[in-house]
């Protein structure tokens, strides 16, 4: 069974369902996990300012070049989107109540390194915290929302997709390779057939401990030949079919009868499984 676990982080989460055992594991590793850098985020344009709900009320406002992760469901009409992001605060800004920590009204929000990304306005739940750094709480900002406008759209992979997707014939492996590395897309290493490849980024581990692919790209004899995706990529040229689990197929390229089969055996059926 294929288990995807985005690279160099542990796809973690908390949820009031978990164990006692599961959240003390947490807190564990919740150190390491946060020194290391996304694998993939979005780039906010700011400032921004997030609120409860679409058009509800303003709970914080993030600065230019803050990183956040976006949370499906992905809409490409989309005007609002749930995202969630990791921030500190000074300790006297948070307020720790067992299953209802908030991070209290004016205060300041930092990244890891220290600088200054943004500032609360209303006192606010937050999901939970990860712990000190640099005498600060961390603290996981979770299901606020975000206006599209005020994300920088090429740090939206499925967009600058579309653009390949919407040229004429078909689309090659070297083709796409800038933008592969650019949004540090992973290779599936399991794959033995030297004729198939796959690549993916993940969902946010902030939404699920084990994260499914929010995009991942089929490439069959160095050719794209199918693209699986939530729903923020669209096309001029190919349509997208359902497929399983809020999954969406586009089929790019036309594939011999053996090829599908290979693919629906190493890709599409450990997909299907995978947890």
């Amino acid at each position: 069974m294929l288990v995807f676990k985005r690279n160099s982080t542990m796809t973690c989460t908390y949820r009031n369902r978990r164990s006692i055992s599961q959240i003390i594991f947490l807190l564990l590793v919740l150190t390491s996990l946060f020194q290391a850098s996304y694998a993939f985020a979005e780039i906010v344009k700011g400032p921004a300012n997030l609120r409860e709900k679409p058009e509800g009320k303003i709970l914080l406002t993030l600065n230019d070049g803050a990183v956040i992760d976006l949370l499906p469901p992905y809409i490409t009409e989309r005007t609002w989107h749930p995202l969630g992001l990791v921030a500190y605060v000074e300790k006297t800004a948070f307020i720790n109540i067992v299953k209802n920590p908030q991070v209290k009204a004016d205060s300041i929000l930092y990244d890891i390194n220290g600088v200054v990304v943004g500032k609360t306005i209303d006192q606010f739940k937050v999901g939970w915290d990860i712990g000190e750094k640099n005498s600060r709480i961390g603290v996981v900002i979770e299901h606020v929302f975000i206006n599209t406008g005020n994300i920088k759209p090429d740090s939206i992979p499925e967009y600058e997709l579309i653009k390949f997707l919407d040229r004429d014939g078909p689309i090659q492996k070297s083709t796409l390779q800038g933008f592969l590395n650019k949004y540090k897309f992973e290779k599936n290493p399991r794959l033995k057939d030297g004729q198939i490849e796959e690549y993916f980024i993940l969902e946010s581990w902030i939404e699920d401990l084990s994260p499914m692919p929010r995009l991942l790209l089929i490439f069959y004899k160095n050719n794209l030949v199918k693209v699986i995706h939530r729903n923020l990529v669209t096309s001029k040229k190919y349509v997208s079919q359902e497929l399983f689990r809020n999954m969406k197929v586009m089929d790019t390229a036309g594939i011999d009868a053996d090829g599908a089969n290979r693919i629906q055996k190493a890709i599409i059926e450990p997909l299907r499984t995978a947890d």
